[in-house]
């Protein structure tokens, strides 16, 4: 566009106003400084802003959308790419050891399946921040549990825990805990390892009542949360 197109156009957008106006950086200051201009470009500026973050936004949550899956099979032929894997109400007997390649997975939903066992390759995801396990028919953990090292929450509500591995004593970030209505009769000491921990849920644990004071002692500043659920 040539000099004199480019005067054109702004005489178009400006009216009547001379050019040597916009030209003159003093006179366009002091436009600034008048009250309704200075309001109106704020206005316009941080429509401008708001336009941006929600746009960015946008792109940021498609992104994340694509890294989400709802079928083992689909994310298993793309273990770079799974983020996120929700496998609930599947009727899954077991997981293959294969989920162990999905590096960069940060949440597991196995919720409300027939797992029996789950294996020791879990233990590989070590960017999982969110793993829920609850209402399955495994009575116990793998040792490579301890593994989860960026692991924040822990769902093991509802299946049939005796026991639990000294290893879950080196999750250090572990901050919830959900071990309720499983068949637990101890816990190991070990679990006064998780100093990062802020919630334990013991719902109807029958180690409860027998080790009460034990626990409290290993987690001293635990919120303990427990319900014993009549029969």
């Amino acid at each position: 566009m040539t000099l004199e197109n480019k005067r054109s156009v702004l005489q178009k957008h400006n009216g009547s106003q001379k050019l040597s106006q916009i030209e003159n950086p003093r006179l366009f200051r002091g436009k600034f400084q008048h009250s309704n201009f200075r309001n109106k470009f704020i206005t316009v500026f941080h429509s401008c802003v708001r336009v941006v973050i929600l746009l960015c936004f946008l792109s940021q949550l498609k992104a994340e959308e694509k890294r989400i899956y709802h079928n083992l099979t689909e994310a298993l032929q793309n273990p770079t790419d799974v983020q996120i894997l929700y496998l609930n109400s599947n009727q899954l007997i077991t997981l293959p050891k294969e989920i162990g390649k999905l590096k960069k997975l940060r949440e597991l939903h196995s919720y409300n399946n027939q797992l029996k066992a789950i294996p020791k390759e879990i233990g590989e995801l070590k960017e999982l921040q969110m793993l829920d396990l609850s209402h399955n028919q495994f009575k116990t953990l793998p040792k490579e549990f301890g593994n989860l090292q960026n692991l924040q929450i822990l769902e093991l509500i509802g299946n049939q825990l005796t026991t639990l591995p000294k290893e879950i004593g080196k999750l250090k970030n572990l901050r919830e805990l959900n071990l309720s209505r499983n068949q637990l009769t101890t816990l190991p000491k070990e679990i006064g390892h998780l100093k990062n921990l802020q919630e334990l849920y013991l719902d109807d644990i029958p180690a409860w009542r027998s080790q009460e004071e034990k626990i409290r002692k290993l987690l001293p500043e635990v919120k303990i949360i427990f319900i014993e659920i009549e029969k």
